[in-house]
């Protein structure tokens, strides 16, 4: 992939995790034991969600965001079982 297609990727997910409540970070810093060059998922209420170590490349961040989306339908989907 080259560096305009992986922009706009990191866009595009970076919207997605904005509208679930979610930003996207990166630091620019030189790489250390707790910069280790990735991404990092936050959320306003609980702090970091993923990523501790900036650790997560964007497969990993794509990862994160399905796995939300699927606990977000399961959790609305209506229960089958009748009362």
């Amino acid at each position: 992939m080259n560096g305009t297609a992986n922009t706009g990727r990191e866009s595009r997910l970076r919207s997605a995790l904005r509208r679930r409540g979610y930003t996207l970070h990166k630091l620019r810093a030189r790489l250390s034991a707790d910069n280790l060059g990735g991404y990092q998922i936050r959320n306003e209420h609980s702090g970091i969600v993923a990523g501790e170590r900036f650790d997560l490349d964007m497969d990993g961040v794509e990862s994160f965001l399905k796995q939300e989306i699927a606990e977000y339908v399961h959790a609305s989907k209506p229960s089958l079982r009748r009362p």
